[in-house]
């Protein structure tokens, strides 16, 4: 089990035998804290085909933060108030 450089909305991956699970942290400096002898009390969700799908599509592996846009649309409304 390693770290990673890799991020999805700030969180942090863990590589375990050529798959990745998100981690529990965001801060950098707390990820160069941890060692990886406990990376795994850190371990979250297996997101290994989501990772792999955002590198094959933006073609970058490692020193990256992916944010994905949000599958909600926002409204904007206008409004005139007022006399």
């Amino acid at each position: 089990m390693k770290k990673t450089n890799i991020r999805i909305k700030n969180i942090f991956m863990i590589e375990e035998n050529n798959e990745y699970y998100s981690s529990s942290v965001n801060d950098l400096e707390k990820w160069k804290k941890v060692g990886n002898d406990k990376l795994e009390d850190y371990k979250e969700e297996k997101v290994t085909e989501h990772v792999v799908s955002l590198m094959k599509k933006y073609d970058i592996y490692s020193n990256v933060n992916f944010f994905e846009q949000d599958d909600k649309k926002t409204i904007h409304v206008s409004q005139k108030g007022g006399e």
